[in-house]
């Protein structure tokens, strides 16, 4: 209950991509980019379950258009910057 009302406070405060959650017993404000960083598990945009989450909940499917390669174009990986 107390998590929900702090997440409605900040959300009234005009907090926006944040989460709420306990962190040495203190309830706290979590930026959902920093939450997802770290996170092993990834969702295809272009997969059943993201367009079952879309047709759910009514929104619009911002995923990118899925590119199709031809058999005769080579996709090379982008370099990462490290």
């Amino acid at each position: 209950m107390q998590l929900a009302q702090n997440a409605v406070h900040g959300a009234m405060a005009g907090l926006t991509g944040f989460s709420v959650g306990l962190v040495n017993n203190r309830i706290v404000y979590l930026p959902i980019p920093q939450l997802v960083a770290t996170s092993p598990r990834t969702m295809s945009p272009h997969g059943t379950t993201w367009e079952r989450i879309v047709a759910m909940t009514g929104q619009p499917n911002t995923a990118p258009p899925k590119v199709e390669a031809r058999e005769d174009e080579l996709i090379l990986p982008e370099p990462s910057m490290r």
